[in-house]
């Protein structure tokens, strides 16, 4: 299985979801834009125009403005590529990007047939509302617009229950290829549990939209039976006016609820991803620097190695240790083992710990290499810490031991015994969870103390005589350093000369650009970015045109009230009162949405790839699948979440306040007088 192929997929179904939520506002706004006309096409209607005719009429306005956005989207869309998506893509997507642009015309041709294609959807679309419009008479559409309870295909065919029935059964799959655990393999697991995850959150979020529309009516009639026994007549005029027809409130309210789902979608993925990155490059490297000592170095001491190291300008903490491949004793089949002997007095400053990898911090866990140091010599076995996949394996507990053979020596292996269990050991691969084709190949984790290692190696060794084998020298440096960049392009520097120079750096930094900068990555996020706006400013376009062409369609009846007697703020009391009502259950629905989304569809879309060169590009398939499980997905809520919902409820009131504007600008002799036809 490509590793690429794990994540197109789920990246497939979400640009599906995007363009399926933008042909649901172009949707939205088409029905509000045909009932503009629907009293013109009444009129027709009752004076003799036949069902088709009026079709036609409707129809040619349609292929009209179709051909209209044919010819203005592609280079729309250019100059969107051009001045959006450029800055939003890596350097190797800009370049593939930049060679498009160079050649307009061939782009535009190329992405003709889609254009060509969404124009055609959209023109289906308005078909269908056509239909529904050129059946109207005048009749029909005084008792439409005095009692909105008609019932819909929705309705009729109970696609709530349908939509939470395929949502139930998806997650109900999704949890038990969870459960599975080693019986399905890691990679199909990867590959099947995020389509079924977004396919639950779509039809989840779907079902909750049907019975919001169900019962929205319903919640209407019983506000409006509320405020009729108080004493306020503008709430009970504003109630009762969108109970009478509910329709126009409750599109009105999907429209913002969809944008402000989506929007808190993007932005919690964004931050999510962004997370992950940093996480994963923590967890690969262990600290900020980390290497091999070369086999042709000058011999030092440990301390004197430190020494060199510690000396370099940025450098705030360093540990010398040794890495070797084991396997254990005694166990069949072999399970491989990573051995990491670290200097347990300098490891906890030296090393980063996530609360995912360890609950106890890391001076509490080298503590305890270093207190059993002093029992380790007296009964050759040495105080380790293991990892969760070895807990699982070796069936370990505190207190248990187990013998492993390191660096070949079979003739004297390592006795450990257990003194704590983390879930991971920073920069060894492995996951607890993995599928056994997975866990039969990646090593199991052991930290232990180097000088404890040392020291037993030794005396066991002396006991076997020739056969003892010879103890390992430290082949191993970590290295943590300041954030000051300044201080970071100096370590890097001193890293390349020969006397420091390192096999196998890993630059956890480095690793952080380069996996920021993954082209699939950045497309995703580019992507997601890109829709949000759309889907933004689509949603307050059409907010904005809904409330003006209601309240032209209402003038009247405001002047009427105007000259029953009510002041001009009773009139604004009722619009705010309706629009209040719409625009916070908008809110409360897309928070609603925005959540499911995160909760559900965000840990399954969260992915990490691994650089295309260096050090990482040796990585397996089956190490990529392991890195998917090593760190958890975590949901990150970002600060500029706040911000963006409150630009959004400000705009909502600059619609109100134009609205209201737009309600009480003519006078009533102007309203009222006659019509000279």
């Amino acid at each position: 299985l490509n590793r690429v192929d794990v994540f197109r997929v789920p990246a497939a179904m979400l640009a599906l979801q995007v363009i399926a939520l933008i042909l649901l506002f172009i949707s939205l706004m088409a029905d509000i834009l045909v009932e503009r006309q629907a009293g013109a096409n009444a009129v027709l209607r009752s004076r003799g125009a036949s069902r088709m005719q009026v079709m036609a009429c409707l129809i040619t306005q349609g292929v009209g403005l179709a051909i209209i956005a044919l010819v203005v989207g592609p280079p729309l869309a250019l100059f969107a590529v051009s001045t959006v998506a450029l800055r939003l893509m890596g350097p190797q997507a800009q370049g593939a990007i930049t060679l498009v642009l160079s050649r307009p015309a061939q782009a535009l041709l190329d992405v003709g047939w889609y254009a060509l294609l969404t124009a055609l959807v959209i023109l289906v679309a308005l078909s269908l509302l056509f239909r529904r419009a050129a059946g109207m008479n005048i009749l029909s559409l005084r008792r439409e617009s005095a009692r909105g309870g008609r019932g819909t295909l929705w309705q009729h065919l109970r696609l709530d229950g349908g939509a939470a029935i395929i949502a139930l059964t998806a997650s109900g799959l999704s949890l038990y290829l969870t459960r599975l655990g080693n019986q399905l393999d890691l990679s199909a697991k990867t590959l099947l549990l995020a389509p079924l995850t977004i396919v639950a959150s779509i039809f989840f979020i779907f079902a909750i939209m049907i019975l919001f529309l169900r019962f929205f009516p319903l919640l209407l009639r019983l506000g409006a039976g509320a405020v009729m026994r108080g004493r306020g007549a503008v709430s009970m005029l504003a109630l009762a006016q969108m109970a009478r027809s509910p329709r126009y409130s409750a599109r009105t309210t999907l429209l913002p609820a969809f944008a402000i789902a989506f929007v808190i979608f993007a932005l919690i993925f964004n931050s999510s991803q962004a997370q992950r990155i940093t996480a994963i490059a923590n967890f690969e490297v262990g600290t900020d620097f980390s290497g091999i000592i070369p086999t042709d170095a000058d011999k030092l001491s440990l301390q004197d190695v430190m020494t060199v190291y510690r000396a370099i300008a940025g450098v705030t903490s360093v540990t010398v240790g040794y890495s070797a491949r084991a396997f254990t004793l005694g166990s069949y089949p072999v399970i491989p083992m990573q051995v990491l002997a670290v200097d347990a007095s300098t490891f906890a400053s030296t090393s980063i710990w996530s609360a995912q990898d360890s609950s106890q911090p890391p001076t509490s866990l080298m503590r305890k290499l270093i207190d059993g140091r002093s029992r380790a010599i007296n009964t050759l076995q040495v105080p380790c810490i293991v990892d969760a996949a070895a807990v699982q394996k070796l069936h370990l507990s505190p207190g248990a031991t187990f013998l492993t053979v390191v660096n070949s020596e079979a003739y004297n292996p390592l006795s450990c015994v257990v003194v704590a269990e983390v879930q991971h050991i920073p920069g060894i691969n492995n996951s607890a969870s993995a599928g056994n084709s997975a866990n039969d190949t990646s090593p199991i984790g052991v930290l232990i103390d180097y000088q404890t290692y040392y020291s037993v190696f030794s005396e066991s060794s002396a006991k076997f005589g020739a056969f003892g084998g010879t103890t390992p020298p430290f082949n191993h440096v970590w290295i943590r350093t300041s954030d000051d960049p300044a201080a970071v392009a100096q370590v890097r520097a001193a890293l390349q000369t020969k006397r420091l120079r390192l096999d196998s750096l890993y630059d956890r930094r480095s690793l952080i650009t380069e996996l920021n900068n993954d082209p699939l990555y950045r497309n995703l996020t580019g992507f997601l970015t890109l829709g949000a706006i759309t889907t933004l400013l689509l949603a307050l376009l059409g907010d904005i045109v809904a409330s003006w062409l209601s309240v032209r369609a209402r003038q009247a009846q405001f002047v009427v009230f105007r000259a029953l007697g009510a002041a001009p703020r009773q009139v604004v009391g009722i619009l705010t009162w309706e629009q209040g009502i719409v625009h916070v259950t908008a809110i409360i629905l897309g928070g609603l949405f925005g959540a499911l989304l995160a909760i559900t569809a965000v840990p399954a879309l969260i992915f990490t790839n691994i650089p295309a060169s260096g050090l990482f590009a040796n990585f397996s398939n089956n190490d990529f699948f392991i890195l998917q499980q090593v760190v958890p997905p975590a949901i990150v809520i970002p600060s500029s979440l706040t911000l963006i919902l409150t630009g959004l409820v400000l705009l909502f009131a600059l619609a109100l306040i134009t609205m209201l504007w737009v309600s009480l600008r003519p006078s009533l002799g102007r309203a009222l007088r006659l019509n000279e036809d």
